[in-house]
């Protein structure tokens, strides 16, 4: 599977290659859009795409032999392998193709803003169970994690925020009317293992973390008003991320609830 991901990009680099034409390097000019413009391709360009494939490497985390070893080996080096045949592939693509589509480039922004929001939890979590369950057998231990964390959770939350305020608006305004629900239908929400009132305290810094995004959004330079200048736009998004990273470990259940059977196999993370 690994070579057939590999193989895909880089038939269509060889493909693109024979149609490389150098005037589409500066149809243009030099970054246009200035260094803005590179944060908004992060988000709206696919490049969040280009690092899907880690995600089975965390999942088969527990198969590993000595995954405190052959973990990071495999992540980093994904990482860089990722990097270059993306640099190579958006080249090829600059150089062969110089219209955009419209489509595609909506569709981007959609879902790699909602992939990012699935991930930019896991650091929080991650946070919450060095709390509430911090004697659980861990084969794989991230040191540094009082550092990566909360440092990951911002890059994942400035990401969010370059995708912009057409996207932002919605996408994250329906979770907040979901909440809504969530509250209105309370009667029917499971609460056998976690009361109804630990359920929305340990829901709020989500709840925040959306409406700060929204507004800040909507007052910053990607699709809003612009009325915060400069990069404080974005230093204010830092801010936010710090705040609600700290606010959601803290409120997280008082207990973790894992299953005893992955306790007792020592698989748990």
């Amino acid at each position: 599977m690994t070579i057939l991901k590999f193989i895909v990009p880089a038939l269509t680099i060889v493909v693109l290659l024979f149609s490389l034409r150098i005037a589409n390097f500066s149809s243009h000019g030099f970054a246009p859009f200035g260094f803005s413009g590179v944060e908004t391709a992060i988000s709206t360009g696919g490049v969040m795409f280009a690092y899907l494939g880690l995600q089975p490497i965390v999942s088969v985390a527990s198969e590993a032999k000595n995954p405190q070893r052959t973990i990071p080996i495999a992540l980093i080096v994904s990482v860089l392998l990722s990097a270059i045949i993306y640099v190579v592939l958006q080249v090829a693509f600059i150089g062969a193709i110089p219209a955009d589509n419209p489509s595609w480039g909506t569709l981007i922004d959609v879902v790699s803003d909602a992939l990012v929001l699935t991930y930019a939890l896991a650091p929080i979590s991650a946070y919450a169970f060095r709390r509430n369950a911090p004697d659980v057998p861990r084969p794989f231990f991230l040191r540094g994690m009082t550092v990566i964390g909360p440092v990951a959770f911002i890059i994942a939350s400035l990401i969010v925020y370059w995708t912009g305020w057409s996207v932002d608006s919605w996408l994250l305004g329906s979770q907040l009317v979901m909440f809504i629900i969530y509250l209105l239908a309370r009667k029917k929400v499971p609460t056998k293992a976690v009361s109804f009132t630990q359920q929305v305290k340990s829901s709020w810094w989500l709840v925040f973390y959306y409406a700060a995004i929204i507004l800040v959004s909507y007052l910053g330079n990607f699709g809003g008003i612009g009325a915060i200048k400069g990069v404080w736009d974005q230093v204010l998004i830092g801010v936010i991320a710090l705040i609600t990273y700290y606010w959601g470990g803290h409120t997280g259940l008082p207990k973790a609830i894992l299953d005893e059977e992955d306790i007792d196999d020592g698989t748990t993370a």
